[in-house]
């Protein structure tokens, strides 16, 4: 029983704070975006050191 009111507690926090949030936001930003990008795949670097170098 314990337990399930501390993740009851937990839980409900986590409300309040989105709730928090979400109300700053909407009182103080006038424009919000968002912009996603793909990353561009860049190739492994394998980076060489003096004692491969002298094999």
């Amino acid at each position: 029983m314990i337990t399930a009111f501390e993740e009851f507690c937990e839980m409900f926090g986590i409300v309040v704070f989105i709730y928090a949030l979400l109300s700053y936001m909407n009182l103080h930003l006038t424009e919000v975006q968002f912009c996603i990008q793909k990353a561009a795949m860049q190739p492994k670097r394998r980076i060489i050191d003096d004692a491969e170098l002298q094999r």
